[in-house]
């Protein structure tokens, strides 16, 4: 893990169990920044649990994403804004992962939403170019996304030895 740019909102990081190793805040960050898929626990309108893989982006102490208007995930999480996310892989360096409770707000702002999906492009396919790349800037180009912004309450981080 490489270190990350440092931001200055305060992290509440708590060891996620005994037998692992509490990360740091740096480490945090690194596994945040990396190309992991974030996956987004809320409850469906018949209150039976739903986890979904999106990508994200670590800004300012948020974790950002977008899905399009009117999309289940923007509808549920309007109706009850609370959420659990876990970002989590394990390879050469080990397993290890940060999970959390979040707070959801939604923002229908096409400029910031562009600018996190463009973002989101570049980390998760490396480009802004190429046939997913064109088909989701068409969500922009119509005016059709929203940005979740996930206020974590605290992230329970964790590491076990490869």
């Amino acid at each position: 893990m490489e270190p990350a740019q440092p931001n200055a909102i305060f992290m509440n990081i708590v060891k996620a169990d005994s037998m692992t190793e509490l990360l740091g805040e740096e480490q945090v960050r690194v596994i945040l920044s990396e190309p992991l898929l974030m996956r987004l626990a809320y409850e469906d309108a018949e209150g039976w649990p739903v986890v979904q893989p999106v990508w994200f982006i670590f800004q300012d102490g948020q974790l950002l994403t977008t899905v399009e208007k009117g999309s289940r995930k923007a509808v549920r999480l309007q109706a009850d804004n609370r959420c659990y996310f876990t970002i989590d892989t394990s390879g050469e360096g080990g397993t290890y992962g940060v999970r959390g409770r979040a707070h959801v707000s939604q923002s229908t702002d096409q400029h910031l939403a562009e600018r996190i999906l463009r973002a989101s492009l570049r980390k998760y396919l490396g480009s802004e170019e190429g046939p997913t790349a064109e088909a989701l800037l068409q969500d922009i180009a119509e005016g059709n996304l929203v940005v979740l912004h996930l206020q974590p309450v605290k992230y329970a981080a964790w590491k076990y030895p490869a």
